[in-house]
């Protein structure tokens, strides 16, 4: 999970300054709502790449998805 502050400016840059958006699977999140498991509109960001394959933390590796969005990809 990255810290508060950069998730906020991955949201910013990916969706402006709205306070609700929808992921790629059509997933309602809330911007106030980042890392919170429980919640429906919880969300947290994605490594297209993962870290331990080589991938970094930069905006074209990184994407904004649902919390349940999330642990599909980190199932497969």
């Amino acid at each position: 999970m990255l810290d508060h502050k950069k998730a906020m400016n991955l949201w910013e840059q990916t969706y402006g300054k709205v306070a609700e958006a929808r992921d790629a699977r059509g997933r309602l999140m809330y911007k106030a709502a980042y890392g919170q498991k429980g919640s429906k509109y919880g969300w947290d960001v994605h490594h297209k790449r993962p870290k331990k394959q080589g991938g970094t933390d930069t905006f074209d590796n990184l994407e904004i998805v649902h919390m349940r969005t999330h642990d599909e990809l980190h199932n497969r």
